[in-house]
C-alpha cells in the first residue's frame, strides 16, 4: 500500500538521488535536475502550483515509508481533461508502486476533479510504463511521431487515454466501493491519498 503526499520542497533531498543522473531521466520528457538546488527550486514552484490547483503533484511514499517517485495530473479545465506524468526510482521498479499510484490519481481525476478524460504520453519502446497505464484501463490511442526532442534526438510517443465512461465501467466490473474521502479530495491542496482498491 502506498500514500500520495502533495509535493513539498522538503521532499527534494529524498527524491533527488532517485532521478539525478539515473536512467529514470531517459524515460521522461524532463532531462532531470542539474543540482539539488535546482531541484529544490523546481519542487518549490510545483508545491505552489499544487496549492493553487494549477497542478496536482504528489510524492509517492512506498510501503516502507520512503519516497519512491512522483506522479502528477496537469488539468485542462477548458476541456475537462488532464495529463498524467509519473516516474519511479529504479530501485523501486517492479514493486507495483507505479500501478497503484496511477490508480489513485485516476480516482482523483474522475471523482475529485470531475474530469472527462485522462491521458499519458509514454516514449515508444517503454513497455513497462505503457503496461502500468494499460493495467489501469488506459488504451493506446495512437503514436505521435517525433513528438519530443530530447537531448537532440526526436522521439516518438504513445498516447494512452481513458474517458469517464471507461472509468465507470472499470469500477462497475470490479464491483468497487470507493472510500468516502476519494470523491471529495481537495484536489491536491494538502490532503494525502492512501492506497487501496479502485
Amino acid at each position: 500500500m502506498i500514500e500520495l503526499c502533495p509535493v513539498l520542497e522538503a521532499h527534494a533531498e529524498a527524491l533527488f538521488p532517485l532521478v539525478f543522473q539515473t536512467s529514470v531521466a531517459d524515460t521522461i520528457v524532463w532531462n532531470g535536475p542539474e543540482s539539488l538546488e535546482e531541484f529544490r527550486a523546481a519542487l518549490r514552484e510545483r508545491e505552489e502550483k499544487t496549492r493553487s490547483g494549477l497542478l496536482h503533484q504528489f510524492t509517492i511514499i512506498g510501503s516502507e515509508g520512503a519516497a519512491v517517485g512522483t506522479i502528477d495530473i496537469v488539468p485542462d479545465p477548458v476541456n475537462a481533461s488532464g495529463s498524467i506524468g509519473l516516474w519511479i526510482g529504479t530501485r523501486f521498479h517492479g514493486l507495483g508502486y507505479g500501478s497503484e499510484a496511477v490508480r489513485l490519481v485516476v480516482r482523483l481525476g474522475f471523482d475529485g476533479l470531475k474530469l472527462e478524460r485522462l491521458q499519458a504520453r509514454v516514449f515508444v519502446g517503454n513497455r513497462a510504463s505503457r503496461r502500468i497505464f494499460e493495467k489501469n484501463g488506459f488504451v493506446v490511442e495512437g503514436t505521435v511521431r517525433h513528438a519530443v526532442r530530447k537531448r537532440g534526438v526526436f522521439l516518438d510517443t504513445w498516447i494512452l487515454g481513458m474517458i469517464r465512461e471507461e472509468y465507470e465501467r472499470c469500477r462497475r466490473e470490479a464491483d468497487l466501493t470507493l472510500p468516502a474521502d476519494s470523491a471529495s479530495l481537495p484536489a491536491g491542496r494538502g490532503a494525502a491519498i492512501r492506497g487501496g482498491s479502485w
